[in-house]
């Protein structure tokens, strides 16, 4: 049995479930975990589009996901309701927004997965996955990507509009 495979499942069904817990009900604005998000999803953006880029595939699938995704998260934080409960600032995410974006990139990898007849270790894909010559697959993770990080950018700008104090005019 190969337990690469194990280990993604496993993995994607931990992010499946933080991500259903974090799309419902109020979520605690927490500025530190915003900036690390950023940066994870910043980490993970800038090395699967430099590999791809560098390897010669179609880097505007790339672009194309990371612009619907940053329009998708400013039309969702424009849905996302603020609230203050015992000094503390909550956001409450419009479920089906983040619902939908994550579930398209989630059915796309799913029949990919499927429809391989070795998803793992492809031989002559340039990853090694056989995920990255798909650029549908990619435009998909990008889509991703862009909304999460446009999105936690979003809360991270109204945290701290929420701390500056109010102008005297």
């Amino acid at each position: 049995m190969d337990y690469s495979i194990l280990g993604i499942v496993a993995l994607g069904a931990f992010f499946l479930i933080r991500r259903y817990q974090r799309s419902l009900g109020p979520q605690l604005l927490q500025p530190g975990t915003l900036i690390v998000r950023l940066v994870i999803y910043g980490v993970l953006s800038v090395l699967i589009g430099v590999t791809t880029f560098s390897l010669g595939l179609d880097w505007l699938f790339d672009l194309l996901g990371l612009a619907l995704g940053g329009g998708l998260a400013w039309y969702s934080l424009v849905h996302t309701r603020f609230e203050t409960r015992n000094g503390l600032r909550y956001y409450v995410p419009n479920p089906y927004i983040g619902f939908a974006v994550f579930g398209v990139f989630v059915l796309r990898f799913g029949y990919r997965l499927l429809t391989m007849p070795s998803a793992v270790h492809t031989p002559g894909s340039p990853l090694g996955w056989g995920f990255d010559s798909s650029p549908l697959t990619l435009a998909l993770f990008f889509l991703l990507m862009g909304y999460f990080t446009v999105y936690n950018l979003g809360l991270l700008q109204k945290s701290r509009a929420s701390l500056d104090p109010p102008s005297s005019d």
